[in-house]
């Protein structure tokens, strides 16, 4: 991808999600994909917490039913917005 492009798309997420990190680990995906991982785990050994899941669902718009989702003990019903509307 040429840079003016990612630049461009880099600006258009900004304008649309706020500040957006860009150290390697520290995207939303990074952090979703741990959390995944470490379902497993007990909870004392877990790095990621439910809180920053939340947020980030929250961020991207996950809501609505449509689907279970279930994290932890808890199940919840929600729906995906596409990103770029």
């Amino acid at each position: 991808m040429p840079t003016t492009a990612f630049v461009y798309l880099m600006s258009v997420a900004t304008k649309r999600y706020g500040d957006i990190p860009t150290g390697k680990g520290d995207d939303d995906g990074t952090i979703f994909s741990e959390f995944l991982r470490e379902s497993r785990y007990p909870t004392e050994q877990k790095h990621v917490k439910w809180e920053e899941v939340r947020d980030i669902l929250e961020k991207y718009k996950v809501s609505k039913p449509s689907r279970q989702l279930r994290l932890g003990h808890q199940a919840y019903t929600v729906q995906v917005y596409p990103v770029l509307q």
